[in-house]
């Protein structure tokens, strides 16, 4: 994808209950969490970011994938570099990272 785009991702809920998800712009990074030991993402969640489906608003574009359903998501991707979607719910173990290319130059 390229900055700027406007992108859907899809998810369907397989496992456990719910899982909370997050996609961060690029230049968060992965810490140690103090208060459990495991490793987890610290950064900026994007802010232009909505129910696909409803229009609604995802602050920070923290929201959560019920099991058993889809749910869609539109972000538009405003930095180029290396995006991280993560599951709250399952730590490090389920993460993606999403490339963000410059925007290429318009024809001359």
């Amino acid at each position: 994808m390229h900055r700027f785009d406007e992108v859907t991702l899809e998810f369907y809920g397989i496992r456990g209950r719910d899982h909370i998800n997050q996609v961060f712009q690029p230049g968060y990074e992965i810490i140690l969490d103090p208060d459990n030991g495991r490793q987890r993402p610290k950064g900026i969640g994007y802010q232009n970011c909505f129910f696909t489906d409803t229009g609604e608003p995802i602050p920070d574009c923290r929201f959560t994938a019920p099991r058993g359903a889809v749910t869609r998501v539109t972000l538009v991707v405003d930095s180029p570099g290396v995006a991280l979607l993560h599951c709250h719910t399952h730590g490090t173990s389920m993460n993606a990272d999403l490339i963000i290319l410059p925007h290429p130059a318009p024809p001359s």
